[in-house]
């Protein structure tokens, strides 16, 4: 067993941050992915993860982490470890029933929502770009103003954050490293020697928690695990069908330039029977003009067209064609 937890379990991250007594840990890794967006936390109150709408037949939200900091700002944080077809629709969501419970909570409510933010820590990369913070917000397409300040979705891509301990320039960094590499660590690393991530390692050390606490891990850990392997198998078997797609593309690709070889191969030859076909077409010109010349010659010397067949074996019609033109 490893000697720390895998931060991006369920239970260690809602064990690390969702845990009133260490609200300091998750206030210092708010503020490391906030600052990007100039908001700036410095105390929070953790909420019900789970909230309804106004209505009992409004679908029900459950999401892994919420808290408002002390302007009443909200933050939704959620760990998201496989792609989803309407991920980006789903935060959104979420988004739109936090702005919509405020609404509910007070009868005198002017529209004047408080702000809210969600950072989504993702195990996959969401856009094509090599940023790992991919911030969206609501503003005009044309002049790219921000039509509303205190809303924002936030997505880290952790795979596209590829420092080593040496690299680790600020806090943010010190942060994704945590995420990506707590649970292949074998001591706190000097860059991470703070009093926070002091507190933060001895929480996260397996064989500190008592047994119950154990057992929550490692039934968490296998869960993450077996989704691990799934998208792991799947994203083999899409490189295994890539790979054999590419194979197909190239033989069919072969087979194109061989048929296009074989149809230059086909022009060659019928533009060689054309030009063998037009000599022998020039070649039976001389010759018959051989023939006109000879038969001219023996009627210039007196030969009748009998005589001129009989010498020279031409058809006998010919010769006479022949010399009723000259006549």
């Amino acid at each position: 067993m490893p000697k720390y937890i895998n931060l991006l379990t369920d239970f260690a991250f809602k064990f690390i941050f969702a845990n009133e007594n260490n609200k300091e840990i998750l206030i210092d890794f708010l503020n490391s992915i906030m600052a990007f967006q100039n908001v700036y936390v410095q105390d929070l109150t953790y909420k019900n993860t789970e909230f309804s709408g106004q209505n009992e037949e409004d679908r029900k939200v459950i999401i892994d982490l919420l808290c408002v900091n002390e302007k009443g700002e909200h933050f939704i944080i959620e760990v998201q470890r496989a792609k989803q077809k309407y991920f980006k629709k789903r935060i959104l969501f979420y988004a739109s029933r936090l702005i919509q419970d405020q609404g509910i909570k007070d009868k005198d409510w002017n529209y004047d929502f408080k702000g809210v933010y969600t950072i989504a820590i993702l195990e996959f990369s969401i856009s094509d770009n090599e940023q790992i913070i991919n911030t969206y917000r609501i503003l005009n397409e044309t002049t790219h103003q921000i039509y509303l300040e205190d809303f924002g979705i936030i997505l880290v891509s952790l795979d596209k954050f590829r420092k080593n301990e040496e690299e680790l320039e600020n806090n943010f960094d010190r942060w994704m490293y945590l995420l990506k590499n707590l649970h292949k660590l074998d001591s706190m690393p000097l860059k991470l020697q703070n009093k926070l991530f002091i507190k933060l390692f001895q929480l996260a050390e397996y064989s500190a928690m008592d047994k119950e606490k154990q057992n929550e891990y490692l039934d968490s850990l296998m869960k993450y695990n077996e989704l691990k392997n799934t998208i792991d198998t799947y994203k083999e078997e899409v490189e295994i069908a890539k790979k054999e797609l590419e194979q197909e593309r190239r033989r069919a690709e072969q087979e194109r330039e061989r048929a296009e070889q074989k149809e230059k191969e086909l022009e060659q030859e019928r533009e060689r029977a054309e030009q063998e076909r037009e000599r022998a077409e020039q070649e039976r010109e001389r010759a018959e003009q051989e023939k006109i010349r000879a038969i001219r010659i023996l009627y210039s010397l007196g030969l009748s067209n009998q005589e001129i067949a009989n010498k020279t074996g031409y058809d006998l019609d010919f010769v006479n064609r022949i010399t009723s033109e000259i006549e």
